[in-house]
């Protein structure tokens, strides 16, 4: 074999080595989550909803006789 032909088997060998796995690891998202629904309908204008107490222990703070938490 002369050198040439070598130099031409490595170089093929080389490109091969680094093509060919390139097919497996190809690389992908997951597919977008789909929009959120509302769970209740809008409401009108005008129209209020009480939450409650938000932050606290859940117990208003006269029971207790003291100003605030």
């Amino acid at each position: 074999m002369s050198t040439a032909h070598t130099r031409l088997i490595a170089r093929c060998s080389l490109a091969l080595a680094l093509i060919a796995p390139q097919g497996v690891w190809l690389a992908h998202a997951d597919p977008p989550a789909p929009a959120p629904e509302p769970i209740v309908q809008p409401l009108a204008p005008g129209q209020v909803v009480r939450i409650g107490p938000t932050a606290g222990t859940g117990t208003p703070t006269g029971d207790y006789g003291i100003g605030a938490t």
